[in-house]
C-alpha cells in the first residue's frame, strides 16, 4: 500500500515511511505510531477515529485535545487578556461613586478613592 498527501503523490519521499494511522502522511520511521505537532491523539482525549494512540516525545496535549509543544492553556491566555474586573489606578470606580455606565465596580487592591471618584495608590492619598 501507497501513501501520501491527498492529490499528491503515491509514495512518501526517501527516507519517510506511510504514518500507521493518519495513512496520507508520511513521517519519519520513529514517527510512524505517534501524533505530530498539531495533530489529534487519544492521549490528549481526542475521539478523532484515526487519532494515534500518543502524542511524539516531546510533546504534550493541550486544550483542543491536540499535541503541542508546551501546555500552555487556552483558558490561562484567555484570562490574561480578559479586561480588568476591577478598576485600575486613574480609572473610575462605582465604589467611588462614579455613575459613569462603563466604571468598574470596585476599586483595584491596594487602590482607594480620590475626591474625583477615581481610583489612587493608597500611598499617594492623603486626606
Amino acid at each position: 500500500m501507497s501513501c501520501g498527501a491527498k492529490g499528491g503523490k503515491s509514495l512518501c519521499c526517501p527516507g519517510l515511511v506511510c504514518h500507521a494511522y493518519q495513512f496520507w502522511r508520511c513521517v519519519k520511521d520513529e514517527y510512524k505510531t505517534c501524533s505530530g505537532l498539531n495533530a489529534c491523539s487519544s492521549q490528549c482525549e481526542s475521539k478523532y477515529k484515526l487519532a494515534a494512540p500518543e502524542c511524539c516525545s516531546g510533546l504534550v496535549c493541550n486544550d483542543n485535545k491536540k499535541c503541542t509543544t508546551s501546555a500552555v492553556s487556552i483558558t490561562s491566555i484567555a484570562e490574561a487578556n480578559a479586561p480588568a474586573k476591577c478598576a485600575k489606578e486613574n480609572q473610575a470606580s462605582k465604589e467611588c461613586g462614579s455613575n459613569w455606565n462603563q466604571a468598574r465596580s470596585e476599586c483595584c487592591s491596594r487602590l482607594v478613592c480620590n475626591e474625583n471618584k477615581r481610583c489612587v495608590s493608597a500611598s499617594l492619598w492623603i486626606k
